[in-house]
């Protein structure tokens, strides 16, 4: 769709960016659609200095001082270009794709609750059990080997 309304208005396809440094959890929040005429390339960007942390953050890094959510995040987000710079181009998504579909963690749920409630089921089938008095069992032992005289015991 988003195809065909750009070739209707005589626009760019725009281009599916991931965000560097948005935490997994919220990994539905790191993607959004740019147009390319927002975007440079890594070597571009490197030149520019886009790669480094600003003097700001430079700066709360020597006086200790905490950094805002947004600071965090370019943070790690620089931190994750460089370890992802780091691995070969055939291996720098692969991590993004070690997930799971909703049906497949639907599923795992499931299964965790199925064995969830068997366990709950099993003890308050023991604990119903074991509130009433122990019945007396025979013991297997006989009285001369409870009291010791086995007649097998060396004297």
């Amino acid at each position: 769709e988003m195809f065909e309304n750009s070739q209707k208005r005589g626009r760019g396809m725009k281009r599916l960016v991931y965000w560097y440094g948005v935490q997994y959890e919220d990994r539905g929040q790191a993607y959004s659609f740019v147009t390319t005429t927002q975007l440079i390339n890594y070597d571009e960007g490197e030149k520019k200095g886009y790669g480094n942390i600003p003097k700001k953050m430079q700066n709360k890094i020597a006086q200790k001082n905490k950094f805002s959510k947004k600071e965090e995040q370019l943070n790690r987000g620089l931190l994750e270009i460089e370890m992802d710079m780091s691995r070969d181009k055939s291996e720098r998504a692969h991590w993004m794709m070690q997930f799971k579909e909703r049906h497949e963690i639907a599923a795992e749920e499931s299964i965790r609750e199925e064995a969830r409630s068997k366990l709950i089921s099993m003890c308050e089938t023991t604990s119903s059990s074991s509130s009433s008095p122990p019945k007396s069992k025979k013991s297997s032992f006989s009285k001369s080997k409870v009291e010791g005289k086995s007649s097998s015991a060396k004297r």
